[in-house]
């Protein structure tokens, strides 16, 4: 669960495209069940890693 502070950072204009939006949502749903994200977009991977989910950026 975000905390206030995390979903004001996360809502900071320019900080979050559409896609990535949908992506972090679909990662909220699924909750503990998701053990982590892959993904290549810096922003992304930093949006996850402040709500608490292990990212992996494959080589």
């Amino acid at each position: 669960m975000l905390t206030p502070e995390q979903g004001e950072a996360l809502l900071e204009p320019g900080r979050m495209r559409s896609l990535d939006a949908l992506h972090l949502t679909a990662a909220l749903e699924l909750g503990d069940d998701l053990e982590g994200v892959v993904t290549y977009d810096g922003g992304l991977g930093e949006a996850m890693a402040m709500i608490g989910y292990p990212v992996v950026a494959p080589i």
